[in-house]
């Protein structure tokens, strides 16, 4: 068992889709538009797909799958929105602040990735940080300045 670790194996998947009669919903290795099509022209008996940890990479995947151009001002725009939003949503639900800096902290390890590599000094100052009030000014601070992001993370 590989769990998080490795790549999906189509080919096995095909095989097992191929045997079996059932709704099959495929998971493993979407993070961009064009492996997308490519799974999905091996696998047309596929129409239900799982994203997964790629949709923090890349927030904006979903979209992008289908079709959509989404500019980096927009992109900039809207990741801070939905950021904001995230932890809002956690501090209201995770009273003690260092079990909020730590939850938000894992988030991190994932938008880490959808950054250009520059960025990666600054995002490491927001996981280093030892108390709330450092990691949401080192946050603040990231999201003001925010770095471009890559367009395909997983192809660096």
């Amino acid at each position: 068992v590989q769990m998080y670790g490795g790549y999906a194996d189509v080919e096995a998947f095909v095989g097992a889709a191929n045997q079996i009669s059932h709704k099959m919903v495929y998971n493993g290795d979407i993070n961009n538009r064009e492996a997308f099509l490519a799974v999905k022209a091996r696998l047309p008996q596929v129409d239900s797909f799982m994203l997964g940890r790629y949709l923090l990479v890349n927030p904006f995947l979903a979209e992008e799958l289908r079709g959509a151009q989404i500019n980096a001002a927009e992109k900039e725009a809207r990741f801070v929105a939905f950021y904001a939003d995230l932890f809002a949503i956690y501090q209201a639900r995770v009273p003690h602040p260092k079990h909020l800096m730590d939850r938000m902290k894992a988030y991190w390890h994932y938008f880490a990735a959808g950054f250009e590599p520059q960025a990666r000094k600054q995002i490491k100052k927001i996981q280093r940080a030892q108390t709330l009030e450092a990691f949401s000014r080192y946050t603040d601070i990231f999201l003001q300045n925010q770095p471009p992001r890559i367009n395909d993370p997983w192809m660096e």
